[in-house]
């Protein structure tokens, strides 16, 4: 059998790799919570700490109720996330936390702007991106105790 040309090889795993990183928010959280993976669970939280500091950035100028709402939740997720890593024996500092807040919330802007190229629009079809906020949401509910 002859080798893949290296463009054919590239080409494959950059789709494994998206399908990777297709996993709702919601998918990944059930699948670390049904084996009890905690850090897991508070690497999820972190991932919806970056999209809800995502939307508040969003909607700073379009809507103050939800720009507080969103930069609210992903306050308290990161400090649920944070008790999590901590009960875990890793204490990590404020500037980490924040750290990968900003890389998920870069994560989901690269996903924005390549739905907004290929569809026209941010959300479009992309049943990852629409499903993910209302999880996180929800989360972010929880994690106020509300």
């Amino acid at each position: 059998m002859k080798p893949l040309p290296i463009v054919v090889f590239v080409s494959l795993m950059s789709a494994v790799g998206a399908q990777a990183n297709d996993i709702t928010a919601e998918k990944m959280f059930e699948k670390h919570v049904s084996k009890n993976d905690d850090v897991g669970v508070a690497n999820t939280l972190m991932r919806c700490s970056g999209l809800l500091a995502l939307m508040a950035k969003e909607t700073e100028n379009l809507s103050q109720q939800v720009f507080q709402q969103s930069l609210l939740g992903a306050g308290a997720i990161q400090g649920a996330a944070k008790m999590i890593y901590s009960s875990e024996g890793r204490d990590y500092d404020q500037q980490t936390i924040t750290g990968w807040t900003v890389d998920w919330a870069n994560h989901y802007q690269e996903r924005f702007e390549k739905n907004l190229v290929t569809t026209g629009e941010k959300f479009g079809s992309d049943e990852q991106i629409k499903a993910d906020p209302r999880f996180c949401n929800g989360m972010a509910q929880v994690a106020q105790g509300a």
